[in-house]
């Protein structure tokens, strides 16, 4: 939605490395990642993907790739 609508403006800014990501980089970068789910790893509709991560864009990504393949994000604790 805001990848079309407003394609320039900063859809995330991760904070250790002050990377940013307006909608229409994010909206490639999940496209880009989604495809190699899809493809590479063959993951699909209720495939769960367990990730062991911090708090990034990174991590941002593969939530929203999930979600377009209808796949299950699955964050794990990194304090464990």
């Amino acid at each position: 939605h805001h990848a079309r609508r407003a394609p320039q403006k900063v859809a995330a800014v991760d904070l250790a490395s002050e990377r940013r990501f307006t909608y229409a980089q994010l909206d490639a970068r999940v496209s880009r990642l989604a495809s190699f789910f899809r493809h590479t790893l063959e993951i699909s509709r209720g495939d769960r993907v367990a990730v062991l991560a911090l708090n990034a864009t990174d991590t941002l990504e593969v939530q929203f790739a999930c979600g377009r393949l209808g796949a299950v994000f699955v964050p794990l604790n990194t304090r464990l």
